[in-house]
């Protein structure tokens, strides 16, 4: 096909990593059993296509495909497990559109119940702080909620350094006292 003038695919292919770390967001764990990801495929600012996957998807084959006639393309998500990376999620068959430049694919996820928000990593491994949906491929990652530790200090212990400094004064006073009567 061709675009404004030049010879351009007639398709673009996106994709990304997830990624699901333990409670301290720095081992890279399976994905929780029982749990499932909405990921949303925006095209330029508009939403494009859906997909929630589940835990139960990908462990039949480690790999899954949804084939889909999505707004009208021949769309295609692949999802494929990798043990140094998560899980890979390649989309292909997207539509080019019909600028020179063609349609910009964003993704975004919802929140997942145990998991801190997702954070999204671009392309070069940093983090994009702020970012609700990652641009041209990236990373989301989700860390697993650990205890909430209880908090400390507050106003009791205040009462407690109160109390203790008043039984030191009261000591202090008693022994002054027994020293002047034995002194006299």
């Amino acid at each position: 096909n061709t675009a404004n003038g030049r010879e351009e695919p007639d398709t673009k292919n996106f994709a990304f990593t997830k990624v699901w770390r333990d409670m301290l967001g720095e081992s890279t764990i399976s994905w929780p059993s029982g749990m499932s990801i909405t990921v949303t495929i925006q095209q330029d600012e508009n939403e494009y296509a859906k997909y929630t996957i589940t835990s139960a998807d990908l462990q039949e084959n480690n790999e899954i495909s949804a084939i889909g006639d999505l707004a009208g393309s021949k769309a295609r998500l692949i999802v494929r497990t990798s043990k140094d990376s998560g899980y890979v999620f390649s989309l292909t068959g997207l539509p080019w559109g019909d600028s020179e430049a063609g349609y910009t694919y964003r993704v975004s996820e919802e929140a997942v119940d145990g998991f801190q928000p997702p954070k999204y990593f671009g392309a070069d491994g940093e983090q994009v702080m702020g970012a609700s949906r990652i641009e041209g491929g990236g990373t989301i990652k989700n860390d697993l909620i650990g205890y909430e530790l209880p908090s400390t200090g507050g106003p009791g212990t205040c009462m407690i350094y109160l109390s203790g400094i008043a039984l030191i004064c009261l000591a202090t006073t008693s022994l002054a006292m027994k020293r002047r009567r034995k002194a006299t």
